[in-house]
């Protein structure tokens, strides 16, 4: 992990420099100037050296769109960010899907980046710790990759020996465990791992 205060350091270098009006020009939306350049800055931030997560490949995310608009819930503002990504080969699974964890880092940065620069134009701090704590399921996922199979002993496939909750299966692990093979080449998602 990087050190604390070379983050700091950096985050507020990015945070000081102007950025050029050229790259600004091309996102679209309401918002002032400086709330555009506080989106890209912090995107910038989290993918600066000396170390982030899939840096190379999360770069490619742009912003293309800021606007402010009321809240209507509450006394303040909203803040609408759009952004997009060039997916690149480094960005699938197996399947030639972009992989789960790339989908929830983009999340996560896009979302974090967008609370930030929020709470920068309310007149809040333009330095914050804030991200995610997400917790996703990726259903569809996985139905693709579960076949339902009542032959005890099926030599194309494995039993996952954890606990299951299927539709139409009752608690019992040992009835999950008869309805449910994966493929051997399938991909275990990250929350289906056993502890």
């Amino acid at each position: 992990m990087a050190d604390p205060t070379d983050y700091k350091a950096t985050a507020s270098r990015i945070l000081r420099e102007p950025l050029p009006d050229g790259l600004l020009a091309g996102i679209g939306g309401n918002a002032p100037r400086k709330v555009k350049e506080t989106a890209v800055k912090w995107l910038n931030i989290y993918h600066a050296p000396p170390k982030c997560f899939s840096g190379a490949v999360t770069r490619r995310t742009a912003v293309i769109e800021v606007s402010l608009d009321s809240n209507p819930l509450e006394d303040g503002q909203a803040l609408t960010l759009i952004s997009e990504t060039d997916v690149c080969d480094e960005m699938l699974d197996g399947q030639g899907k972009v992989s789960c964890a790339f989908i929830i880092t983009i999340i996560d940065e896009c979302v974090s980046s967008a609370v930030t620069t929020l709470s920068s134009a309310q007149g809040g701090p333009r330095l914050s710790g804030v991200s995610l704590s997400l917790d996703t399921v990726f259903s569809q996922f996985c139905r693709t990759r579960c076949e339902a199979a009542l032959r005890e002993q099926d030599p194309s496939s494995r039993r996952w020996h954890d606990v299951l909750r299927l539709p139409g299966v009752g608690p019992n692990p040992a009835e999950a465990r008869r309805h449910v093979h994966f493929r051997r080449n399938a991909a275990i998602c990250p929350f289906m791992t056993a502890s």
